[in-house]
C-alpha cells in the first residue's frame, strides 16, 4: 500500500542527534542530507527501502524539538502514529543512534571460508553460539545489551505497534500478536508478551483494572530521562484502553472507577 510507513524505535543516547526544529523545519521539508543522518537512521530507511515502502516516522526529526506546541500535538499522536505503522523497527542494541540496526559480530563468529580439495565449490560457515534469551527480559539492569527495552518511551511504542523486527544483539527477533520468532529457533515463551495489553478489550471489571496496573508496574520500571515525559509516554496505551471499555475518566496515570486501588 503506498500509505505504509515504518516507525523507528530507538535511544537518543547523550551524543548530539540531528533533529528538526524552528531553525531546521524548512530545510528538512525540503531535503535532509544523507551524509548527516547518523547510522541507526539510515539503516532503518534502507530496511524500509528494501520492504517497498516509502516513508518512515522518525521521532526527533518528524516532531519539531524546540516548539512546545508541535511537540504537545504531535506527542499526543505518537500512540496513534505506531499503532497505524506497517511495522516499526527497533534498534535494541544501540545506546545511541551511531549504533546501527546491526550489532557486530565477535571475529569468531564471523563467516568462514571452507575450500575443498579437488573441487572449485566453496562453502561458507558460520559459528554462533544460541542467544541467551534472559536478555529480552526486566529488570531493566540485566539489559544493557538491549538498552532500549529499559526506556520508558519504548515501551508503548513496542506493545502499540502491530508488529515488530527487533534488532538484538545476536539475532532479528519477530514480533506480532499472531507469532513470536527470532533467528535461533529457540521458545520465545513469555518474552515480549504483547498479548495481555492487546487482549485487554475482551475484559471488564477487575481483570481491566488489574491489566492496567499491571501495565504501569511494568512501564514504572524502565528509565525516563524526563519526569515530564512520564504521562505522555504512556498516552497511547491510556487512550486505547480508555477507548475499548466502559466510561471511565483517566485522570493522570489512574482511572476514575478504580482510583483508591490504582493508588495503593
Amino acid at each position: 500500500e503506498r500509505n505504509h510507513y515504518i516507525c523507528l524505535s530507538h535511544c537518543w543516547g547523550r551524543k548530539q542527534l540531528i533533529t528538526t526544529t524552528k531553525a531546521t523545519l524548512a530545510t528538512h521539508q525540503q531535503r535532509i542530507p544523507w551524509e548527516a543522518l547518523p547510522k541507526t537512521f539510515k539503516e532503518a530507511i534502507e530496511a524500509t527501502h528494501s520492504l517497498g515502502l516509502k516513508f518512515i516516522w522518525i521521532d526527533s526529526l518528524c516532531i519539531v524539538q524546540d516548539d512546545l506546541d508541535d511537540w504537545r500535538r504531535e506527542g499526543s499522536k505518537m500512540g496513534a502514529i505506531y499503532r497505524s505503522s506497517y511495522l516499526t523497527v527497533a534498534a535494541a542494541s544501540s545506546h545511541d543512534s551511531s549504533g546501527g540496526l546491526f550489532a557486530t559480530s565477535p571475529p569468531e563468529c564471523s563467516p568462514q571460508k571452507i575450500i575443498f580439495e579437488d573441487s572449485e565449490s566453496n562453502i561458507f560457515v558460520q559459528a554462533k553460539d544460541s542467544p541467551c534469551h534472559s536478555q529480552y527480559t526486566p529488570p531493566a539492569h540485566k539489559m544493557k545489551r538491549l538498552p532500549l527495552l529499559s526506556r520508558a518511551w519504548t515501551f508503548q511504542e513496542m506493545l502499540l505497534a502491530p508488529r515488530v523486527a527487533l534488532f538484538a544483539a545476536d539475532e532479528i527477533v519477530w514480533l506480532c500478536p499472531s507469532l513470536k520468532s527470532c533467528e535461533c529457533s529457540s521458545a520465545l515463551d513469555n518474552i515480549f508478551d504483547k498479548s495481555p495489553f492487546l487482549t485487554i478489550s475482551t475484559n471488564s471489571g477487575p481483570n481491566r483494572a488489574l491489566q492496567w496496573r499491571s501495565t504501569v508496574e511494568q512501564y514504572t520500571r524502565r528509565y525516563m530521562t524526563f519526569e515530564k515525559d512520564i504521562f505522555p509516554a504512556l498516552s497511547g496505551l491510556a487512550n486505547l484502553f480508555a477507548s475499548q471499555g466502559e466510561s471511565n475518566q483517566y485522570l493522570a496515570g489512574v482511572w476514575e472507577n478504580s482510583l483508591v486501588e490504582d493508588l495503593l
